[in-house]
């Protein structure tokens, strides 16, 4: 069933019986298992629940590549059919670098008759919803010429392939066009958007002689890849050379220095996909073309300083100040700035906390006033709550970073009280350092905790040795992975010979839903139906993605998953999990026969 066969028919059968609820959505990508593709299907997940839904992602990795076993999960894709999903998701923007737009063309063809929509990627025909990427380097090439006087601003680029990344190589030129900087191609590194290739643009440029006073990096893995090499190098960042990546992704937060990055909205791409493919299935209609605003994320990589500067000014100094009747005045003129600042810094992340950035915002003003002093209390108690529901407690540090940005300017000329909104905010940082550091000590006790689990698990599905022992293993030991739901399905024939051709019809050989009491029997059914009548679809909401499940070049069947809130590499050791004691069972099973 490879994908560069001609298209299947899509349309549903007379007279068969679809084993899917309406209402479910369907997103297509590569993996999950990356924090972009992670975060997209976390946030569609939410929204489409929030519209009485259910979410059905398939990772099929990259058609025609060899990364990462292409060649095999590819086959997800042949699962999609208007009879489980009703509209599809495709997050184009990360399949492109090797695909293409002709490649992603042809992927879509297979969805003829479905509502459909791409994220990241404009194709012809398809509404689209895409990043502002002019506005985003437009955003790190100002601020790096004007706040830090930057002259020689190099980039690296993303692959020739990606709309995306030549859209921000062509922002990054027109930006030095508006600052009056000629274009140097010296300044220029042709990139792959992988962490290696910032180290060889380093190496390339360092090795010439090349001045540079500011690195932008297309993505965020370049930048830190750049970063480290300027480091290896003996160069300091940002004390030689300021750096910028795009992106904001959770390296950009954990990197030695913490990275200035454009943020991509990520949750807004996911909410305004989800939209869009909901008004398509009740008729509406729906704009061709989405575009969400990025966001520069200011931190230390560029020059930022979190404290004064050794004069005593902001480090954005502001000839207006002098103007301003007040902090009271100017911090309420500013209010609804920090407020929107807060909330691009938080990502979405703190719903569950109520109006937080209000009574923030109210403890710092009565704070630095002297009324009350329960700034950092009130902090502190929002940082517990966070980190006791396991929540990330680093966006933390974006929200005191965005206190400084927004609230500072509001002293004026005031040097005296800029200094003890200074230590209010140091002292927010600390504390905030603090729960950070020990956010990342649970992480890694955690994963500690999941690679002894899951070598516990592997064992057990490896020790089953006939498909009812395994289908039971899968029972009681997927749960300790955090898996709350599964479902897995053998191709037909089930057989551990390479298969030539496609199938159409799958066994199913194990299932348990934590949520549900699941009663079935090894039943055939139709491959897009997904599973039998009997068991499928849950009487619940659900959020299922479904991976390929093959081993030693044989492509064995699939699963569907559902592991609400787990890390996203849980769900790759998972396929491998199952992958191996299916073939092993399957195996056993073979060499029943023979021997009997």
């Amino acid at each position: 069933m490879p994908l560069n066969q001609s298209a299947k028919n899509t349309s549903v059968q007379p007279g068969r019986t679809s084993a899917f609820s309406k209402r479910s959505i369907g997103l297509l990508a590569d993996w999950f298992d990356e924090h972009y593709q992670l975060a997209i299907l976390r946030t569609a997940a939410e929204a489409v629940g929030q519209r009485g839904s259910s979410l059905l992602a398939f990772a099929g990795g990259i058609p025609g590549s060899k990364t990462r076993h292409s060649d095999r999960r590819q086959l997800a894709y042949d699962l999609i059919d208007p009879g489980n999903v009703e509209g599809a998701i495709l997050l184009a923007g990360t399949m492109v670098n090797e695909l293409g737009t002709e490649g992603l063309e042809r992927l879509v063809k297979r969805l003829d008759g479905l509502p459909l929509c791409t994220i990241g990627i404009e194709l012809p025909g398809v509404p689209s919803i895409l990043v502002d990427n002019q506005s985003g380097i437009d955003q790190a090439m100002s601020h790096l010429v004007d706040r830090h006087a930057a002259r020689r601003v190099a980039f690296i680029r993303g692959p020739s392939k990606n709309k995306e990344a030549e859209s921000r190589f062509a922002a990054y030129k027109s930006a030095l066009e508006r600052a009056n900087i000629a274009y140097d191609e010296e300044l220029v590194f042709q990139g792959d958007f992988l962490r290696h290739s910032g180290r060889d643009a380093v190496a390339h440029w360092l090795s010439k002689g090349i001045a540079l006073d500011a690195i932008i990096a297309a993505n965020d893995e370049m930048a830190v890849g750049a970063s480290y090499q300027l480091s290896q190098s003996g160069k300091s960042v940002p004390g030689d050379v300021a750096l910028v990546g795009f992106d904001d992704l959770d390296a950009a937060r954990t990197n030695t220095p913490p990275l200035t990055s454009v943020r991509q909205p990520l949750s807004d791409l996911a909410v305004a996909a989800v939209r869009t493919i909901m008004d398509q299935i009740l008729g509406r209609e729906v704009p061709r073309m989405q575009v969400m605003q990025a966001h520069l994320v200011i931190r230390e990589s560029c020059g930022c300083s979190l404290r004064l500067s050794s004069t005593g000014q902001g480090l954005h100094p502001d000839s207006s100040r002098a103007l301003e009747k007040g902090f009271a005045a100017a911090f309420a003129k500013r209010r609804q700035s920090l407020k929107a600042e807060l909330q691009r810094a938080a990502r979405g992340e703190f719903q569950g906390l109520g109006q937080w950035e209000d009574q923030l915002l109210d403890a710092f003003a009565a704070h630095l006033q002297g009324e009350k002093l329960d700034f950092l209390e009130q902090l502190a108690q929002y940082v517990a709550t966070v980190a006791n529901a396991g929540g990330d407690v680093r966006r933390w540090h974006d929200v005191v970073s965005a206190f400084r940005r927004v609230a500072l300017p509001c002293c004026g000329a005031d040097f005296e009280l800029r200094a003890t909104a200074e230590d209010i905010l140091q002292d927010a940082r600390m504390a905030t350092a603090d729960a950070v550091e020990r956010f990342e000590a649970r992480k890694r006790v955690e994963l500690e905790r999941f690679a002894r689990r899951l070598v516990s698990v592997g064992s057990a599905l490896a020790g089953a040795f006939d498909l009812q022992q395994w289908s039971n293993a899968v029972k009681q030991e997927l749960p300790k992975l955090g898996v709350t739901a599964c479902y897995v399905a053998a191709y037909e024939p089930m057989t551990i010979n390479p298969r030539a051709g496609s199938t159409e019809r799958a066994t199913l050989v194990a299932a348990f839903d934590s949520q549900l009491q699941i009663d079935y029997h090894r039943e055939s059914f139709d491959l897009q139906s997904l599973a039998p009548v009997s068991v499928w679809p849950p009487a619940r909401q659900h959020r299922f993605i479904a991976l390929p499940l093959f081993h030693a070049g044989v492509d064995l069947g699939f699963t569907l998953v559902e592991c609400n809130d787990a890390p996203g590499t849980v769900l790759e050791a998972v396929r491998e999990q199952l992958s191996i004691g299916l073939y092993g069972s399957l195996l056993a099973q073979r060499n029943a026969a023979e021997a009997g």
